[in-house]
This record gives structure tokens, C-alpha cells and sequence, in this order.
């Protein structure tokens, strides 16, 4: 796969430098910032609360992967919480490739959950069947949490031993409801002993509105770790972020050059996603690129902005039969979980370089991807159309953006 992107990229996309050279440094930079990271983490041993606090692609996910895993070594039962099913999935994935075991055997040693899926799998134990539907009704379809934490704050007696822990490590704290670090203290064994970590970025609060650790009873001045260097993105790719969107402000950056910020316009949504598909099969696929390594992006469901498209328990396919794009049908898809493109292509007959993948900002978020193409409403139409707006756009605008480790494009579309 690198060697592709070696070759193919470099003469593909206006090269700015040699991509060997390119790939030497960031494996340099990555082999520093891992002994960097395993210090920090060693040095905080006896802490027991613990605040990070940094920009996107600031190292905070390896950094609470690292610590769930030396507490994996001390034999401290660990819960790992986050927000999104995708981060769920990846850090499961990281962690079991990390220790060499699946994770069925660590479950009950270290548990990664979503903060959804901890409270079903407890809703069980606290109330009836009819009650639970309508608790998980109103957190699924309505993002309310205050019903099931409720519940399960008054009925906490009932809930089994098994779900207490040594330590608590939360991921993406910014997304979390303030309801529910008072509910997360009671699943530690002995909350004055025991270790809770807190990552976190105010710049990436797209879901809350509000969020202060001292809602969970930390001290942000005392108890704060500040991770000031952008590891992910190229240069380019971050001064973007911090000249387009107000947000990203780092103190450094990695210090590898790539390419520059690619920027198109097109009058439609369905002229942006069509060129997307062209651009990706033609100037990607058609040189030995992974279809693993590019994402689509954008604020809003596939099925809310292409009227084309259509949708099966497995997700929603906008399917194009055009000559321009391949001579065989080229898909995008949403699929409901990106671990389950492997089975999507098989049941759906899609060859492996006949679909792209595209996530919403939202449900991508703490994850990354090589080469990613951004399909947003234009910055201007926003800010002139709906300017009280136009600050939580910026916001989901970097939280996309700034998941691209490589390569960066941004396609606007002009709606209506």
C-alpha cells in the first residue's frame, strides 16, 4: 500500500516533495512521538485523575489507548468510554492488534463501549421491557439522555457487580451530556482511589453545547495535561484548518510538508458527489489505490441529500451508471458501520474498487483517513443565508477536515 501511494499519488496530485522521503519522516516522527507518549504516560503513573486536553490530531485516542493498555499490563479492570460506534469499533480493533488478543478475552478485563451501548446493556437490569423501549426511544431518536440517566442513577443498587471498575478512561469527553459524569463516578470501585482519565477538545464540541470538567469534579488548572502538537495532518492540512475554520490552534505542528488543500465549487450536491466519484475512481482506483485509504465526508446523511440514493439494513447506496466514471456501476456508501463494508460488497455484488465509502463528520469523528474529500455547502452561502449558524458549521468543517492525514480536498456545493 505505501509504495503505491509512493508512486501513483505523487505523480497523480502535484508533488511538493519526494513521498519516500515523505514516508521516512513520518515514520521517524511517529517512532518519537510514541517514545514521547510512553513517557508521558509513565510520568502520570501515580496520578489517579487526569485531564488531556488538545486540538484534533493532537495524539489524545493514543494517548488513552496507551493508558488502557498499561492498565491492561497492571491488571486494573478498565472501561473505556467514547461517543461514536466508529471509535468504538477502531479502538477495539488498535487494542486487540496491539496486545495479540481478541477482544471477547478482554472483555471483563477492559470493556470499550459507547456511552449508548453502556446504557442498554444496563437498562436491563433497572426496569421493565416497555420502560426500556421507551428510555431508548427517546435516547437514539431524540439524543436524550436524561431519561436513562435518571433510571439508572435511582436503581444504580441493582446493576451487577461485574460493572465496576479500577479505572475510567473517556474519549471525546466534549460529546458527553453533563448528566453523566455523575453517573460514570459510581462505576468506580472507590472513587477516591481509583483512576479517571478525561480526553477532551472544546473545539470539537458539536454534540454539547456546554462542557467544563469540573462538572465531574476535576480541577481543569491542576489536573490538566495541555497536547499542544498536531501529529495527523501535513502542514498544509493545518494551516488550512487554522486560516478556513478559526479552529486548530497548535503550538506545533508535525513539521511534514505534503500537498496543498485542494478547493472545487460545483452549482449541486449531486454535481459534487458525481465528481467525487469520478475523481476517486479515475485519478485514484485506476492507479492502485486502497479503497481503505479515502473517505467521502459530509454534514448530512447520504439519504438526506441525494434523492437518488437508496437505503437497506445494511446502509444507503447512490448507485451511478456513467460512462465518465467506470464502465460498471461505481457506488458511494453509507455504511451503517464501516466494518461491515467487506460484507456490503459481497451480499451486494460491488466489486472492491466500485464503491467509496462516505461517513457524516459526526459519526467519523476521532477517526481518520488517508486521503479524505470533504462534500460541504459553501462557507459563503452559509455565512450570508443563515449567519447564526455559521460558527457551528465552521466547527463541523473542522472536525471533517482535520481528519485527513494526507491529502485534503474540499468540495463546496451551492444548494438551491
Amino acid at each position: 500500500v505505501k509504495e503505491f501511494f509512493i508512486e501513483r499519488v505523487g505523480s497523480e496530485i502535484g508533488q511538493v516533495m519526494n513521498f519516500k522521503q515523505y514516508y521516512s519522516l513520518r515514520e521517524e516522527e511517529l517512532e518519537r512521538i510514541n517514545r514521547v507518549q510512553d513517557f508521558l504516560i509513565q510520568s502520570l503513573s501515580e496520578k489517579n485523575r487526569c485531564i488531556f486536553k488538545g486540538s484534533a490530531g493532537s495524539g489524545k485516542t493514543y494517548v488513552a489507548m496507551k493508558k488502557a493498555m498499561r492498565l491492561l499490563e497492571e491488571n486494573k479492570k478498565t472501561l473505556f468510554l467514547c461517543y461514536n460506534r466508529e471509535l468504538q469499533d477502531a479502538v477495539r480493533e488498535h487494542i486487540t492488534k496491539m496486545t495479540w488478543k481478541d477482544y471477547k478475552k478482554l472483555k471483563g478485563k477492559l470493556d470499550i463501549l459507547t456511552i449508548h451501548k453502556l446504557i442498554t446493556d444496563l437498562l436491563p437490569h433497572i426496569t421493565t421491557v416497555y420502560t426500556k423501549q421507551l428510555i431508548e426511544e427517546d435516547l437514539f431518536t431524540n439524543f436524550n439522555f436524561t431519561p436513562a440517566i435518571n433510571a439508572l442513577s435511582k436503581n444504580f443498587s441493582k446493576i451487577p457487580i461485574n460493572y465496576k471498575y479500577d479505572a475510567i478512561i473517556v474519549d471525546e469527553a466534549q460529546d458527553f451530556e453533563p448528566e453523566v459524569w455523575g453517573l460514570l463516578s459510581q462505576f468506580l470501585k472507590n472513587i477516591d482511589d481509583n483512576i479517571f482519565y478525561v480526553f477532551y477538545d472544546r473545539s470539537q464540541a458539536i454534540f454539547v453545547s456546554e462542557f467544563s470538567p469540573e462538572k465531574f469534579g476535576m480541577d481543569e488548572k491542576a489536573d490538566t495535561i495541555v497536547l499542544k502538537r498536531n501529529l495527523r495532518n501535513t502542514v498544509e492540512i493545518a494551516n488550512w484548518l487554522r486560516g478556513e475554520t478559526e479552529y486548530g490552534k497548535y503550538d506545533d505542528f508535525s513539521g511534514i510538508y505534503g500537498f496543498n488543500v485542494t478547493r472545487h465549487e460545483y452549482e449541486s450536491i449531486p454535481k459534487a458527489l458525481g465528481n467525487a466519484a469520478q475523481f476517486i475512481k479515475k485519478r485514484y482506483y485506476e492507479k492502485g489505490i486502497n479503497p481503505r485509504q479515502i473517505t467521502i465526508l459530509g454534514t448530512r446523511r447520504l439519504d438526506k441529500i441525494a434523492p437518488k440514493a437508496y437505503t437497506s439494513e445494511e446502509g444507503t447506496f447512490l448507485k451511478f451508471e456513467d460512462e465518465k466514471i467506470s464502465d460498471e456501476p461505481f457506488y458511494i456508501i453509507q455504511p451503517n458501520h464501516l466494518q461491515e463494508i467487506p460484507t456490503i460488497l459481497g451480499s451486494e455484488k460491488i466489486e472492491p474498487t466500485s464503491y467509496a465509502s462516505y461517513k457524516t463528520i459526526r459519526s467519523f469523528k476521532g477517526l481518520e483517513s488517508d486521503i479524505i474529500i470533504l462534500v460541504a455547502e459553501s462557507l459563503e452561502d452559509i455565512n450570508q443565508k443563515r449567519p447564526d449558524t455559521y460558527k457551528n458549521y465552521l466547527m463541523d468543517i473542522y472536525v471533517g477536515a482535520s481528519r485527513a492525514k494526507f491529502k485534503l480536498y474540499f468540495f463546496e456545493y451551492h444548494k438551491g
